[in-house]
């Protein structure tokens, strides 16, 4: 009857460690999505638009450090100037004009 209790014992205690002595193989690196080529417009309504009758602006960006990390650009523009942004839970103020 010891033998039986003991043997059991035994089965359950590989059970839980079934598993537990070998590495997992590192996974496999993501291929990023690359992006399309070219571009596209669409209307207020989700329409495509011809690129014929509608040409894209030529847009520059200028990217500053705020000292502050923010999740996404959330900027406001008072009538006066000043410019007013979010940097995570921090409201922060610049009236200087960009200088």
């Amino acid at each position: 009857m010891q033998a039986k209790v003991l043997l059991i014992g035994i089965l359950m205690l590989s059970a839980s460690l079934a598993g537990c002595f070998k590495e997992d193989p590192p996974p496999s690196p993501l291929e990023e999505p690359s992006l399309p080529d070219g571009f596209f417009l669409t209307g207020p309504n989700g329409e495509n638009l011809s690129l014929a009758l509608y040409q894209p602006l030529n847009l520059s960006f200028v990217f500053s450090s705020v000292g502050e990390d923010g999740a996404e650009p959330s900027i406001g523009v008072t009538s006066s100037g000043c410019i007013f942004f979010i940097a995570f839970e921090k409201v922060m103020r610049s009236c200087d004009h960009g200088q």
